[in-house]
């Protein structure tokens, strides 16, 4: 009984002494630039601070689709889907109205994202180019999108280079490099797993923080095992327990 009072007294004064926290972009801060041959970068992270870069939903581990905008600074912005499939799990990408990139079932990419300036982006690019093995897609060992996406009015997008691609920090509990909130490095990962993280994520999951949201259900192998469900409960905190514990 101790132990929980004290763990909700903690709870609670992160809560109170912590501003509320926008669900951040899943693009590593490192790998976060894909290069335009007509266009130049494109950036799929800083959107609003990170708060509206791209993400990978519903879980990092198991992707279905993509959320989020990218910038770029001659054609500005890129919008990758809402994050809300009418049918829950693929843009179906025949209206404008449910329009968005799919990674689908073999991590091939499909759909399309929408450039203000530039018009419709094609992610299925398999077709085309799955011969010479540029297709557009997720490489979920080392997370990181490979291949090339194509817009009719700007060209190839290279999704495939050696040193500048778009990509997600491996290490899942990497979460932030500081806890406290207005200090540089807050919120964005940095590759070190430690107690920093651990207390950036008591304070979002006090908070009600949709970035706290990460399982359904925290018995691995389960149905929902890393599915967020839109419900923060203790599912969530021993969830990222586990991985915390588990390091990187």
């Amino acid at each position: 009984m101790r132990r929980t009072l004290a763990a909700t007294s903690l709870l609670a004064a992160a809560a109170a002494c912590t501003p509320a926290l926008a669900q951040l972009s899943d693009i590593d801060p490192n790998h976060k630039h894909a290069w335009g041959e007509n266009i130049g970068w494109t950036n799929w992270r800083d959107a609003n601070g990170a708060a509206q870069g791209v993400r990978l939903l519903p879980a990092l581990n198991a992707p279905q689709f993509l959320a989020g905008f990218a910038w770029s600074e001659n054609c500005g912005w890129i919008n990758m889907g809402d994050g809300t499939p009418a049918n829950g799990t693929a843009y179906a990408n025949t209206t404008g109205a449910d329009h968005g990139v799919n990674i689908l079932g073999n991590n091939l990419l499909s759909g399309l994202a929408w450039g203000e300036n530039i018009g419709w982006i094609n992610f299925n690019t398999a077709p085309t180019l799955m011969a010479f093995g540029q297709e557009a897609r997720w490489d979920p060992a080392a997370g990181r999108f490979r291949g090339y996406a194509w817009g009719e009015n700007v060209g190839w997008i290279n999704l495939d280079h050696a040193q500048h691609f778009i990509a997600v920090p491996l290490c899942e509990p990497d979460l932030t490099t500081g806890a406290i909130p207005g200090q540089p490095g807050f919120g964005v990962p940095n590759g070190i797993l430690n107690n920093e993280d651990f207390f950036f994520y008591l304070t979002i999951f006090a908070q009600g923080n949709p970035a706290a949201d990460l399982t359904t259900g925290a018995i691995p192998g389960q149905p929902g095992y890393g599915v967020p469900n839109g419900v923060i409960n203790n599912e969530d905190f021993f969830y990222y327990l586990s991985l915390f514990a588990a390091g990187c």
